[in-house]
């Protein structure tokens, strides 16, 4: 049984159909004569089916059994229920045929919050695998480019009065 599905039912071999029919005819005897209606309904409405879509409910075999374990004599009624069961083959129904509106929404949220879940499982790693890099940058860093911008303020204002001192110098002997 793969993902997403479920047993509709057993297959509804001519075998099974006999004994079925046998089980509705001793049952309408008993005391089981509303069981073997309800047997006899779900037998009507497995008939009118297409025959490779016949199905009968595993509810509908524990029915069966109920009323031959009613009856005391039918207990090779009950080996021959057992023999064609084997015979028959699980039919399952996949969860995508019977899908609801409802379904898809939540299926589509599932998703929406399985994707949110990814992610943040992905950042937290990604925390984990960065927390012990080192964020800071250098002070050998900070200390150069704050050296270099006071040397260029410095050189600002000494240059004007080195080449006013020069100049000085120079007028003055001539």
């Amino acid at each position: 049984m793969g993902k997403g599905e479920y047993i509709q039912g057993i297959s509804l071999t001519p075998g099974l159909k006999e004994v079925l029919k046998n089980i509705i005819d001793d049952g309408n005897n008993d005391a089981e004569g509303d069981a073997s209606i309800n047997l006899r309904q779900i037998l009507d409405k497995a008939d009118k089916s297409s025959p490779e879509h016949q199905v009968i409910t595993l509810k509908a075999i524990k029915l069966a059994k109920s009323i031959i374990t009613g009856q005391n004599e039918s207990m090779s009624l009950l080996k021959r229920l057992d023999q064609s069961l084997c015979n028959a083959k699980l039919v399952f129904n996949s969860d995508e045929s019977t899908t609801s509106p409802e379904a898809e929404a939540n299926k589509s949220s599932y998703a929406n919050r399985i994707t949110k879940l990814k992610l943040k499982e992905q950042e937290r790693n990604y925390s984990k695998l960065t927390a012990n890099l080192d964020n800071s940058v250098a002070d050998d860093t900070n200390m150069k480019s704050m050296t270099y911008a006071a040397s260029v303020g410095a050189n600002m204002i000494v240059a004007p009065i080195s080449i006013g001192v020069l100049m000085y110098f120079f007028c003055r002997e001539a």
